[in-house]
This record gives C-alpha cells, sequence and structure tokens, in this order.
C-alpha cells in the first residue's frame, strides 16, 4: 500500500473516532509501527492529525488537554512554526535590554530564541530545551531545579515553585495548552505546571502570552490565568465570531 493510502485511511478513521492507536492501525493496514509513525509524522506536520503517545487524535477537536493526551515537546515543536514564528517576532518587541525574563515552558516560547540571544537580558526558565538551546550564547541563564519531567523537558514540582518565587521579573514570557475566549481563561493540561505559571505570573511586573490559533481550539485540565492577568495576548489569528478581548494582539 503507497504512503498516501495509508494516510487517507488514517484520516478517514479520524472522521469516525476522535483518537486512534498506531499499533491499531498497524494491525489494520498490515505494516510495521514504525511506517505507521512515519506516516503520522508527515499529517502532524501538514496539521491533518494531532500525534499523541502512540497515536494520533483529530486536530483542532473540542478537546481538554491532560497528561493523557498532551503531546511530547519534540512533537509539537514544528506544529503551526510559521504562526509561532510571526508570534515570538512581535513578542521581543516587549523585552527590553536589562530586563530580568521569565520564559515559560513549551513550543511556542522558545521560537524567542534567535531574537532573545540578541538582547541584554537574564532568563529565568524551568524549560531545560530552552537552556540548552541557549549553551553556548552570551545569555545568562538560570535553570530552575526540581524534578525533571523528559515528555516536556522541565523541571517541576514544590522545589521549582520555591526557587521561582525568590525572584522578581521584569517580564514572564507565557504559552498555554488552550484559550477559551468566551471565558477568558488559558489552561494548561496539568495542575504541577499550572502551579508553576501562576507563581511566574505572580512574581512578574509584567506578563505576555504567546498563543497561535489552534489553541483556541482546547480546553484543558486546569485554568491557570485569566487573559485580563496579562497585559497582552499575542495571535496570529483568531476565529470568527469569536470575542476579541482588549488585550489581544494580532501578529499579521
Amino acid at each position: 500500500m503507497l504512503a498516501r493510502e495509508r494516510q487517507d485511511y488514517i484520516l478517514a478513521k479520524l472522521q469516525l473516532q476522535p483518537a486512534i492507536s498506531a499499533v491499531q492501525l498497524a494491525d489494520e493496514l498490515g505494516c510495521s509501527r514504525s511506517t505507521i509513525q512515519r506516516d503520522l509524522r508527515e499529517l502532524d506536520l501538514r496539521g491533518e492529525v494531532q500525534r499523541q503517545f502512540g497515536g494520533a487524535m483529530r486536530p483542532h477537536s473540542d478537546t481538554i488537554m491532560s497528561s493523557l493526551n498532551e503531546s511530547a515537546l519534540d512533537t509539537k515543536l514544528d506544529r503551526n512554526a510559521t504562526a509561532k514564528q510571526l508570534i515570538a517576532v512581535r513578542a521581543l518587541e516587549e523585552i527590553n535590554d536589562g530586563d530580568l525574563v521569565f520564559v515559560d515552558s513549551g513550543s511556542t516560547p522558545l521560537y524567542l530564541l534567535p531574537g532573545l540571544t540578541e538582547k541584554r537580558v537574564i532568563v529565568v526558565t524551568n524549560s531545560v530545551a530552552l537552556m540548552t538551546r541557549l549553551t553556548g550564547t552570551p545569555a545568562e541563564v538560570y535553570l530552575l531545579g526540581g524534578r525533571y519531567e523528559p515528555r516536556y523537558q522541565i523541571t517541576s514540582g514544590a522545589i521549582t515553585v520555591r526557587e521561582l518565587q525568590d525572584f522578581r521579573f521584569d517580564i514572564a514570557v507565557m504559552g498555554a495548552n488552550g484559550v477559551d475566549l468566551e471565558l477568558g481563561e488559558a489552561f494548561v493540561s496539568e495542575y504541577q505546571v499550572g502551579e508553576i505559571k501562576r507563581n511566574a505570573l505572580a512574581r512578574s511586573k509584567k506578563a505576555i502570552l504567546l498563543v497561535d490559533d489552534s489553541k483556541f481550539e482546547y480546553t484543558g485540565v486546569c485554568r491557570y490565568a485569566m487573559l485580563d492577568d496579562f497585559d497582552k495576548v499575542f495571535v496570529d489569528r483568531i476565529p470568527e465570531d469569536q470575542p476579541v478581548p482588549d488585550n489581544l494582539v494580532v501578529c499579521a
């Protein structure tokens, strides 16, 4: 069976059910699991499915994000890359030389890296992925301690929160797993991660939120902030017939 035929089959199955496992697909199509994973990777990059641990789900479904369906960081990094780059370029204008900056975990804040290394700032983060990418640059970086979570490439837990509370940030650059414009809420997939985000907001003079438009299709287990808790919310576009908060900035 050709790759395009397999991928059409996968898309047809996801029209009938919200998610499917790679093992099930391999059995039904009579091919290896690695072949299915390659197909899912290609479909994910095209935005036709959302890869998950062990399979995939429909993109842009009205889903509550949780530890059961949240993707690993490496899986999400290239998704909606153009939108994330657009948002990051605009958000960098909010960061000034001399700032102490908290940079949140997640894929979208990583797109700040090219511009962030050109600024004279101090960065504090719980994102191991961000810290490793800043290695070899002149940036001064503080990595918060705590339990390492390889799936998200972050530190988390009580130690992370305790160390975070010692800082006072000029600006916090935040992400979210989901946003509800009608409720005016930003969500995260795990409560303990939300606790880190809440404390970062509380310790910051100014806060901005970076979300591409796919986040409007999801909520999450934990509401960690109201949208009006942020000075600005940067997006690439907004859905039609949705309320537009006063602090929302469309990066186009």
